[in-house]
């Protein structure tokens, strides 16, 4: 089992620069770190990442690349002009070892009242989707989908999608993540159940559920169903990673738990302490 530093590695990262990233991720005891990244025609393209140094640095600490996550928006006329930007993505983390490749597909968590409906959308983004795919077989990497945003969600909403991919891409699979399908009132553990037999990697995190706004908790989102979700510590929230993890054990997962948190030490320290007393429970 591999413990991974994602959100702490990434706020480190950028505020403190990769050195110092590292460093703290190695002092937590994460194996391996997952990067992140926007991939969108609204952001700077990217300019020099140095693979070698970052390689060099991670080496260094004891850590490797575990998955190299993408924020992309394919339903966007533009997706054209972030095509050039992707390739240099996929070409800097195929060079730090990474053996995944994970990419939102249309991220939005807010529609508006005339969006276009799930089959139009999934026409529209379905060759940008293979397309990202067979460059990835390219470099050896799996590309990855998780549930995600409005459309790409759930367990009806992912799965057309990557059924449909899959027939044609066979370097595919999925990122269990734990909280996103609560966006569309769909638990973890469905999402579990419906594709334990694909997921490659794995994002822990929590969320409270209310009726009510808690923005002294975090910040709030207000979901259809009149309920608001907050993220919130690990091990404080609905999430049930009991369940989760005894499915993984069931078809012998023994690889990545990514950690899509950050905070102080106290806070980064709690979660992985709780996530591998659950793990080692389950």
């Amino acid at each position: 089992m591999k413990f991974v530093s994602y959100g702490t590695f990434q706020n480190d990262r950028r505020m403190h620069g990769i050195e110092y990233a590292a460093k703290r991720s190695a002092r937590f005891g994460f194996d391996s770190v997952e990067f992140f990244e926007r991939c969108l025609s609204t952001t700077p393209p990217i300019q020099s990442f140095d693979a070698r140094y970052t390689k060099r640095v991670l080496d260094e600490n004891g850590l490797s690349v575990a998955c190299y996550s993408l924020l992309m928006d394919l339903s966007a006329k533009d997706f054209i002009e972030v095509k050039d930007t992707f390739a240099r993505h996929l070409e800097f983390a195929a060079r730090l070892g990474t053996p995944y490749l994970h990419h939102t597909v249309v991220p939005s968590l807010l529609l508006e009242m005339d969006a276009p409906p799930y089959e139009m959308v999934l026409e529209r983004v379905f060759e940008h989707v293979v397309w990202i795919a067979n460059r990835c077989a390219e470099y050896g990497v799996t590309c990855l989908y998780e549930p995600q945003g409005l459309y790409f969600n759930g367990v009806e909403g992912l799965q057309l999608l990557f059924q449909r991919v899959g027939k044609i891409c066979k370097n595919v699979g999925i990122c269990g993540d734990v909280g996103n399908s609560l966006f569309v009132d769909v638990s973890a553990n469905e999402i579990y159940d419906a594709f334990i037999h694909e997921i490659r990697h794995v994002h822990v995190k929590d969320y409270m559920l209310s009726t009510h706004s808690i923005e002294d908790q975090g910040k709030s989102v207000p979901l259809r169903g009149g309920k608001w979700i907050t993220e919130c510590p690990i091990g404080n929230g609905v999430i049930d990673f009991s369940y989760c993890f005894g499915r993984l054990k069931q078809v012998g997962y023994d690889d990545a738990i990514s950690f899509e948190i950050s905070g102080d030490d106290k806070t980064v320290s709690d979660a992985m302490t709780y996530i591998k007393s659950i793990w080692e429970e389950s």
